[in-house]
């Protein structure tokens, strides 16, 4: 065999690899949960979760995995460890392997044997920053969890601003930067960083709007970025300073505003018109919808979840017997 016979076989390899590889994340299987409102109770006292399962792009089962009343359970928050759903407020911890609540005995464990504890999870995970949210969007304190030691206590307003219109429950923006360094806000477009040990620090102030629903992630590209009122601030924390960028929703999806349009994108190829609260999950995307009026989301309308996949190629719609749906995340 020839050199160049010989190269072109290992070119050929590595695609036809390559492509298999593709093949396989994109005919996976994943799950997606989604909450929301039980109809009749306008204050969101009870509030259903529903699990979703995919292979590839194909629906296989849909159930409801739990019910949560407000009161006595808190709302749904975060998964943990692709098993633990915690809840917001009341602090519990459902199993969703074995369908219960696991909070009252010992904390179950992850996988490398650290704490399943509320709030989001540092990067070593071994601490987690939780939020007491109230309905007007305040938080009266943050509260950092610790393995093996008691938490800290983080005094002072830290508020998301929300049109009262829309009828929301904002959540406060939180994200570690790294294992010492939480960024949050003291509100919209008042970026603070907070130390694990309780200190606040004003980090910089940055446009965005009173009535927007901001949101802090790390992109596909490690950058954080903070979003807001329509635009995506890349923050150098080192320096202290952003830049304005492109929204990369991660693993190859993005949005952008084309001639006064907000579209959707798979890895270049526009997929459609964008909706509210993106999430992706390998090649699959999650969006809410709902209808607007005057201009404003309400809450009470969004009972719609969209999800676009790379290996069916279109959209999958989804209605919840409920309003104010909201997409917890995938489960890989």
């Amino acid at each position: 065999m020839s050199k160049r016979k010989g190269l072109l076989s290992v070119l050929f390899l590595v695609a036809a690899a390559a492509a298999c590889a593709a093949q396989a994340q994109a005919g996976g299987r994943a799950s997606l949960l989604v909450s929301y409102m039980e109809n009749g109770q306008a204050a969101g006292e009870i509030q259903h979760v529903e699990r979703i399962d995919f292979v590839g792009g194909e629906v296989v089962s849909r159930r409801r995995v739990v019910t949560l009343r407000h009161e006595r359970d808190g709302y749904a928050g975060s998964v943990v460890n692709k098993r633990y759903l915690l809840t917001v407020w009341r602090n519990r911890v459902f199993d969703l392997q074995e369908g219960r609540f696991v909070d009252r005995g010992p904390r179950p464990t992850n996988t490398r044997g650290t704490l399943v504890l509320p709030g989001v999870v540092s990067p070593d995970g071994k601490k987690r920053v939780d939020e007491g949210v109230t309905f007007d969007g305040s938080t009266e304190r943050l509260e950092i969890h610790f393995e093996g030691r008691p938490s800290v206590f983080v005094a002072g307003e830290f508020e998301v601003a929300v049109n009262r219109n829309s009828g929301f429950m904002p959540r406060l923006p939180l994200l570690w930067v790294d294992d010492e360094m939480i960024l949050t806000q003291r509100s919209n477009g008042n970026l603070v960083t907070v130390s694990t040990g309780g200190a606040v620090k004003p980090f910089l102030r940055v446009t965005c709007p009173p009535d927007a629903v901001p949101s802090l992630l790390r992109n596909r590209s490690g950058k954080i970025v903070y979003l807001c009122g329509g635009e995506n601030y890349s923050l150098d924390i080192e320096r202290g300073r952003y830049e304005v960028i492109k929204d990369d929703l991660g693993n190859g999806f993005e949005r952008d505003t084309v001639g006064g349009r907000d579209l959707l994108y798979y890895r270049g190829v526009e997929i459609g018109p964008d909706g509210t609260h993106a999430v992706t999950g390998g090649s699959r995307l999650a969006m809410l919808y709902g209808e607007p009026k005057d201009g404003i989301l309400e809450m009470s309308t969004v009972k719609t979840v969209k999800v676009w996949s790379a290996a069916k190629r279109t959209w999958t719609t989804f209605t919840f017997d409920g309003w104010g749906a909201e997409i917890i995340g995938w489960i890989e």
